[in-house]
């Protein structure tokens, strides 16, 4: 299905600017697909299309500069944490087409959804109003991006009908004014939040190094523990129960001072000495422990007090990015470059598959290696999931997850199909490879099979091309590296 445009009379005093721009924006992403989203910071929405030949990312904005939107080539970073409104439109609109855009009551509207029907999403967006950005399910009001410019004053766009530019320099223009009037009031509104952030965790890790320095304390108890124990040795097995201290000699002093030992009157002179023995070494075992941890947490504070310091002298948005990546990821722990985690056999934790898109949005899993095969087949698939894989030669175990027992469609079996040409043995020279489609629950895997090897029984044979252009496309639709 095409996009569509609908325009309308605007009550906007840029009527000319918006027209054009909304023009554009849907003759720019016919025929797209929705591949990704960003929330890159507050009140802005970064909508990356797949289009036929290239990806664009069209900006979303309701920031303290004002509403605005276009269509830009500058790579945003993802927020921290996800903010509800993203992770709810990443869950249910990656991956669906946009069937219209609407102009109508100064709201630019997106239809997103299937090509075949069935539900659709609908995401708003207006220069005049105070509504923000809204995403709906049908008639359902799922998620808000509420406005953070002075309530009740649009943008000012500084060019008249005739000056106005239109095509990528309209876009250009836009981009440039959106970065010129929210630069300020977005800086300092970052840098406020960022100094709230900062305070919050210094607070946390003082109070955690004053902790950790109590128990330090506690554990160097332990040295006074074992001198307790040494001074029992010579007499503990004199010493019977019901005592509550004793009187001994300390032998390493010049003067050979007496002192007074507590005793446990429930204990006799050997266990008391064991207890005291078994408790310093406890102590002084974890103090060399907890001296690293107060060394690592008050280097944390020092890190975060001078992070602080920096956040009041900042002067541009660059210099609190830089700031916010240097930034502890883990309280009591500073920061350090992400290690990879290890299985028992020494294999990297990952995911075992690449995550792929049908033409028509259905997810489509690919295995990255031998391993990663028999993990994607037996701990990933479900019995009803659809298995492919190119017969007679080494490649990749394909899934289509969630099938019922209809099963996907032909063409997504097609799909799937030709992603699972492409990564078997030949599948980027040869013309004609067949691929075996297979319910998952009737794959098994043999006692003392190699890696990736397996059995099947029934299921049916597609003859594709390793060639064919759709694969470019569908190698485009890659999610999950």
């Amino acid at each position: 299905m095409s996009t569509r445009i609908h325009s309308y009379p605007l009550k906007t005093m840029n009527r000319k600017v918006w027209i054009s721009l909304a023009i554009d924006i849907a003759q720019r992403l016919e025929k797209g697909r929705l591949q990704a989203a960003r929330e890159p910071q507050p009140g802005i929405l970064v909508l990356e299309w797949r289009v036929p030949g290239e990806t664009l990312r069209q900006v979303l904005a309701v920031d303290e500069g004002g509403p605005t939107t276009y269509v830009t080539v500058k790579r945003w970073n993802n927020a921290p944490t996800p903010p509800r409104f993203l992770s709810r439109l990443r869950k249910i609109g990656v991956g669906l087409r946009l069937l219209e855009v609407e102009w109508s009551d100064d709201t630019l509207l997106f239809l997103l959804g299937r090509p075949g029907g069935g539900e659709t999403l609908r995401l708003e967006w207006s220069p005049d109003n105070n509504t923000g950005i809204r995403l709906f399910r049908g008639d359902t009001l799922l998620e808000v991006i509420r406005p953070l410019f002075t309530r009740g004053t649009p943008r000012t766009i500084p060019w008249t009908e005739e000056s106005c530019p239109t095509g990528h320099a309209l876009h250009k223009a836009l981009e440039d004014l959106h970065f010129e009037s929210s630069e300020t009031s977005g800086f300092e509104s970052q840098r406020q939040e960022m100094r709230k952030r900062i305070r919050k965790q210094l607070k946390k890790a003082q109070r955690l190094a004053r902790n950790v320095a109590n128990d330090l304390q506690k554990a160097e108890q332990g040295h006074e523990k074992l001198q307790l124990g040494e001074w029992l040795k010579p007499i503990a097995s004199s010493l019977p129960a019901g005592l509550t201290e004793t009187e001994v000699t300390d032998y390493s002093s010049p003067t050979l001072a007496s002192v007074m030992v507590p005793l446990d009157p429930r204990l006799n002179g050997i266990a008391n000495m064991k207890r005291y023995f078994h408790a310093g070494s406890r102590l002084k075992a974890a103090e060399i422990r907890i001296r690293r941890r107060l060394e690592s947490v008050q280097a944390e504070v020092e890190l975060l007090s001078n992070a602080a310091e920096a956040v009041e002298k900042s002067e541009h948005i660059d210099e609190l990015e830089k700031i916010q990546n240097d930034l502890p990821r883990k309280r009591g722990h500073t920061q350090s470059p992400p290690q990879s985690r290890k299985t028992s056999q020494g294999e990297t934790q990952r995911s075992p598959y690449k995550e792929y898109r049908s033409q028509k949005g259905t997810r489509i899993l690919v295995g990255r290696s031998a391993r990663d095969n028999d993990r994607l087949t037996f701990t990933v698939g479900r019995g009803n999931d659809t298995w492919l894989h190119a017969r007679g030669r080494r490649g990749a175990h394909v899934l289509i997850p969630g099938s019922d027992r209809s099963g996907p469609s032909e063409g997504c079996i097609v799909d799937a199909a030709r992603l699972c040409a492409f990564h078997s043995e030949g599948g980027k020279a040869d013309t004609h490879i067949e691929v075996w489609v297979v319910p998952r629950k009737h794959v098994r895997k043999p006692k003392g099979a190699p890696a990736g090897s397996v059995t099947y029984s029934g299921g049916r044979s597609i003859w594709v091309r390793g060639d064919d252009p759709i694969t470019s496309e569908l190698l485009d639709s890659l999610l999950r590296e």
